[in-house]
């Protein structure tokens, strides 16, 4: 699914194109980038790959996600490349069953994404054990593919709002990818609790059933081999600064393979784009900087 009509904070670092990475994605222009002014020249970097929700673009996602500022901080490369155009004039990622190749275009994103990497390491120092994967709505969703269908390449997945597939026994992932999923309970486009949705976003988009956000959780629990249940953490997070107080349940499962994570982060009142998540490229980066491949 997709974002509504999106403007970037106005403090947000514009995205910068910047030498050795400018012209990327060969054939399907429009990738937006950002090297992190923190790199150490020296050794080589994280990557992250930031992706936009249906009818979105890279470069309003990597504002949303404010992960130019914290690159400058930490020291990385973040991508944000833009989806296939359909019909409507919108753009989309041919992630799952439930999300959004509505038109069945059957474009390759996998091979494209995955592409897009590799040519980014063939133009700098990329670390391969620390290459990651964030996305919104559709974008959440690609990143769950991507999770499943190329663990080989990224180390960690964070999903906002994605749908996942409509029968989590279609992601097998060669080895463990570590996963965090962050949904608002009041989010009418991809509701929390799952369930039949309708196809009013596209005229071609067919009436279909998705999964929770805790069964989605499960599902990848599962393939990553987590040993505990679900567990609440005792303290609540205040990530929606236009909400009063604590509002964000953080669960997580223990014992997964090879030091793995899964997470779910409960958003409670929020919808499906909560503009007030002031520290989301904090907590996207925190994740990622703590689970390489290992």
């Amino acid at each position: 699914m997709g974002a509504p009509p999106f403007t970037p904070p106005a403090a947000a670092p514009a995205p910068s194109g910047q030498g050795d990475l400018k012209g990327l994605g060969g054939a399907r222009p429009g990738v937006a980038t950002h090297v992190g002014k923190g790199i150490d020249p020296t050794k080589p970097a994280p990557l992250v790959l930031a992706l936009h929700g249906y009818g979105g673009t890279g470069g309003e996602q990597l504002a949303y996600f404010g992960l130019s500022a914290v690159s400058d901080e930490a020291g990385f490369v973040v991508i944000a490349p833009d989806g296939t155009l359909d019909s409507t004039g919108r753009r989309f990622w041919n992630a799952t069953d439930t999300c959004c190749d509505f038109e069945e275009k059957n474009v390759d994103d996998v091979g494209y994404l995955v592409g897009l990497v590799e040519e980014v390491k063939k133009r700098r120092a990329i670390d391969p054990r620390r290459v990651y994967v964030v996305g919104l709505s559709n974008g959440g969703s690609m990143a769950m593919r991507l999770a499943c269908d190329a663990s080989t390449t990224f180390a960690a997945a964070i999903s906002q709002a994605g749908l996942f597939f409509s029968d989590p026994g279609r992601c097998v992932p060669k080895e463990p990818v570590s996963f965090r999923h962050l949904h608002g309970t009041a989010d009418k486009l991809v509701p929390y609790e799952g369930g039949p949705i309708g196809g009013t976003i596209h005229p071609k988009a067919k009436p279909r059933t998705i999964l929770s956000a805790k069964a989605l959780v499960a599902a990848f629990a599962k393939v990553d081999g987590c040993q505990a249940p679900l567990v609440e953490l005792p303290a609540k997070i205040d990530l929606d600064v236009t909400q009063p107080g604590a509002e964000t349940t953080v669960a997580r499962h223990e014992g997964c393979t090879k030091g793995s994570a899964v997470e779910l982060w409960t958003i409670a009142g929020a919808g499906h784009v909560p503009m007030g998540l002031g520290a989301i490229g904090r907590v996207v980066w925190d994740f990622f900087a703590a689970h390489p491949k290992p």
